[in-house]
Order: structure tokens, then sequence, then C-alpha cells
């Protein structure tokens, strides 16, 4: 009498687990392109480009120029839109956004956490010295191999293509987009639900 209901447990269990385990292939992030989609008047990203073979390591390469002196009356977000394989457009992936003032931005441990693993790759200004920070100057900045972590996506879920959009706004308009489009797909082939 007791055994039944014991047995039933045990069995939904297993199936339960088999089909969680079962369908939550690996995924592998492959980073596609960089992309200036707006705004020339601020700065020049054009120059910018992905290095290595898709599937391993890559980094960005190159250099690229800011027009316009940023303070924080310029603010920064990061927003990121998803298509699936059998999509026809982006929709926007309801993440947290957070908008940051430039200076803010600049000031904060995160960015002191870049520069400081990638102060020899990069001729940005040196988070210690709040003067060269804020405003964030106009002129010539360049990125040599610095590399692509798809770890720092731990957001991704789903096979298909996404685009990180890094947004630029001056007085509530938006004056600048950099995208970085990047590929999901299932590891081994299987079928993904």
């Amino acid at each position: 009498m007791y055994v039944l209901p014991a047995v039933i447990s045990v069995v939904f269990g297993a199936l339960l687990l088999y089909y969680w385990y079962s369908f939550r292939q690996p995924l592998q992030v492959t980073f596609e392109r960089l992309q200036q989609l707006s705004g020339a008047d601020v700065a020049n990203f054009t120059q910018l480009r992905l290095l290595g073979t898709p599937g391993s390591f890559q980094t960005v390469n190159g250099s690229w120029e800011l027009l316009q002196d940023l303070d924080n009356s310029w603010m920064y977000s990061v927003r990121v839109l998803y298509i699936s394989p059998r999509g026809q457009a982006f929709q926007q992936v309801p993440l947290p956004s957070r908008t940051i003032g430039v200076c803010d931005l600049l000031a904060s441990a995160a960015y002191k956490s870049f520069w400081d693993q990638h102060q020899y790759s990069i001729n940005y200004p040196d988070p210690k010295n709040r003067s060269a920070i804020c405003p964030f100057s106009s002129g010539a900045y360049f990125l040599r191999s610095v590399p692509l972590n798809s770890g720092d996506l731990l957001w991704v879920g789903r096979p298909g293509m996404y685009r990180m959009d890094f947004c630029l706004v001056k007085d509530g308009v938006l004056r600048m987009i950099e995208a970085l489009y990047f590929k999901v797909q299932v590891v081994g082939g299987g079928y993904y639900y």
C-alpha cells in the first residue's frame, strides 16, 4: 500500500532528472563582429576588429577615435537583443538595465578591474587619476589583443543570434550605438527545447 507512492515518486523523479539534463546541452558562444550603428559624430569605432577563429580564443584589436569629450551628462548603457534560429527580427531581451554617467563608469570598480587587467594592452585613462577620467577626453585610443570572455555571458541560455548594443545618451537622446554580434549554438549538434 505504501510502496506504490514511493515507486511513483522515484520513477517520476528519475524521469524529471532525465528530462532536465538530457535537454540542457552545453552552449558554444562565437563572437561574429563589431559594428557601429550610429554616432559617427561622437566616436569612430570602424577600425576595431575581432581576431581569432570562431569557437576559440577571440580578441578585440584596433584603434578608435573619440570625437567629443564625455562628462557625466553623457549616459552609458547596454541593451541586449536576440533573434531565434528561425526568427525574422531582433527582440529586446528583458534584462535589468542600468544607465550610468560616463565619469561614474570610469570611476567604478568594474573599470578599475578592467584597466588593471589590460593596462598594457590599452591606452585608456588611468582610473587612479580622477582628473584624467573626467571628462573622458577626445582623442585616439587603442585595444591590443583584449580577450572576449564568453564566461561573462551567464545570462545566455538559448541558441540564436545576439546583439549587445553599447549606447551613449546625451540629454535623453540616443547619440551612439556600437554593437557586438555573437552566435550561440548547442555543442554536439543536438536539439535544444
